[in-house]
């Protein structure tokens, strides 16, 4: 979190710990309809990189939401996507931002599906 540079020769960092056991997810984008339900394209236009992420589950800290911390770039409030861990695959909307970093974001999320198994 934080680097202080004491001397020419000593510096101290800070750190936190967010959660004790991360999980690493992959976070694929999805196309969003106004109705409320998701669109799979096969347009070449719609292929997209996966992201990757760090899950930190709720109540951990003083946050009652699922959050997530990925690039700041990946970001933008009600952006749609499918979110892959441990053999699940959940449709997640991003909400706010909980805390940032020069290279990285926390942000809460709500599951708008669940299904059982990862494609």
């Amino acid at each position: 979190r934080r680097l202080w540079k004491v001397s020419e020769h000593q510096s101290y960092i800070g750190m936190e710990v967010l959660v004790p056991h991360p999980v690493a997810v992959m976070l694929r984008a999805q196309q969003h309809h106004p109705l409320g339900f998701v669109v799979e394209s096969i347009e070449p236009v719609d292929i997209l990189q996966p992201v990757a992420g760090i899950f930190i589950p709720k109540n951990i800290g003083s946050h009652s939401q699922n959050s997530l911390i990925i690039e700041p770039h990946e970001y933008a409030v009600g952006r749609v996507f499918e979110l892959v861990a441990a053999g699940k695959s959940y449709v997640i909307r991003f909400a706010g931002i909980f805390d940032k970093g020069e290279d990285w974001l926390r942000v809460g999320f709500d599951v708008v599906m669940k299904e059982a198994q990862g494609k």
